[in-house]
């Protein structure tokens, strides 16, 4: 199946009207830390490809804010090594995929970490309140940790 063909396909099946393709609306992808080995810069490249000849800007979100808690949990490190360690892998990401980026592109797409934009969008409260009650509330914490494991398996 080509890939036109399988973006009408795609098309059909959700919904999606021509005018979502027209340039008027942007787009993102979220890149897991756990899941980087799907996405090679060739990868990358090419959903940038993919997207910019469809939308009017990319933003690729990757995913670093939760990696520094798998640090700690499976490389045993204190809370100041897992977010030097997750911040250094995370830049190393984002300069690769922005390297990736056709030349053309690069004015309409950004790449940008996770922890960044949480403290930029005020968010970092929120993530304060769910760190918190990781902290007191065993059963949300037990949540968290099945899911980070089953991610992890998967």
């Amino acid at each position: 199946m080509s890939n036109a063909t399988g973006e009408l396909k795609l098309r059909h099946r959700i919904g999606v009207e021509d005018d979502i393709f027209s340039g008027n609306y942007n787009a993102y992808l979220g890149i897991s830390f756990s899941k980087t080995r799907y996405f090679s810069t060739d990868v990358v490249r090419q959903y940038a490809e993919w997207s910019l000849n469809r939308f009017g800007y990319l933003l690729v979100i990757i995913a670093d804010h939760l990696e520094i808690y798998n640090q700690i949990v499976f490389k045993s490190r204190s809370g100041e090594q897992a977010a030097v360690a997750t911040r250094s892998a995370a830049e190393q990401y984002r300069k690769a995929y922005y390297r990736a980026i056709p030349e053309k592109y690069r004015g309409r797409c950004k790449i940008e970490l996770a922890s960044d934009l949480l403290l930029v969008c005020g968010c970092d409260q929120l993530a304060k309140q769910v760190h918190g009650l990781y902290q007191v509330h065993t059963g949300f914490r037990k949540a968290v940790n099945d899911t980070v494991f089953y991610a992890l398996e998967g």
